[in-house]
């Protein structure tokens, strides 16, 4: 099970996460859409070489150019991409432009009204794995959302990509049943770590040893 903190703001934030033991940090670079989590290419990449060996950065983005995100990912130092806003013929020039080390990661978000099921049909061919938000709607769109996951609608959407899953935003109640439930190989989460706008090592603690204690009783 990889655990993934997103958000991280700040030098002592990343503290935070490396003392958690999470496997990977979410670094957003890249804004169209508001946001209180993005950062300079500059500042992500000061941030990632005070990263130790084992945790792996990961550039979060609103950016859909490849042209523009791979410009991100060079400046930044980062390697895997997460794309929360993408256009298939976009994925397919990232993923010809970037050297073979490189990651992608799609978001997906099927509480959203625009959400569909065969999205993945050709994108997913060119990603490396996909996230799926299970509470919220892609950046931008303001339409009301379900308060809780529809996980009939998720399970129905899983088998569509056969790499690995990862969730992002799993109510705390139901983060054991679903990550059996689902056989995910990682989980995220970022806003739901912080208390009063700050990242909180107790709560970026109790998440990390929830995933990986649901993965050492299995």
């Amino acid at each position: 099970m990889r655990v993934k903190i997103n958000g991280v703001l700040s030098e002592d934030e990343l503290e935070i996460i490396i003392r958690s033991d999470a496997d990977q940090v979410g670094i957003f670079v890249g804004q169209c859409y508001a946001s209180p989590f993005f950062i300079l290419p500059s500042t992500a990449a000061r941030l990632v070489r005070l990263l130790p060996p084992g945790i792996a950065p990961v550039m979060d983005t609103h950016m859909t150019d490849h042209d523009e995100i791979s410009n991100l990912m060079e400046r930044s130092g980062i390697y895997t991409v997460q794309l929360h806003c993408w256009e298939t013929s976009e994925v397919i020039k990232l993923r010809d432009q970037l050297p073979h080390y490189a990651k992608v990661i799609l978001n997906c978000f099927p509480m959203s009204p625009n959400f569909k099921a065969n999205q993945f049909e050709i994108s997913g061919r060119f990603a490396d794995a996909v996230s799926m938000d299970c509470s919220n709607l892609e950046p931008g769109n303001n339409s009301t959302r379900r308060d809780l996951p529809d996980w009939d609608t998720i399970a129905k959407v899983v088998p569509s990509f056969k790499g690995p899953w990862w969730f992002n935003n799993i109510p705390d109640a139901e983060t054991s049943k679903i990550i059996k439930k689902f056989n995910l190989f990682g989980i995220e989460a970022g806003i739901s770590l912080r208390k009063n706008g700050l990242l909180n090592e107790e709560l970026c603690r109790e998440f990390v040893l929830s995933a990986k204690g649901v993965l050492n009783k299995n």
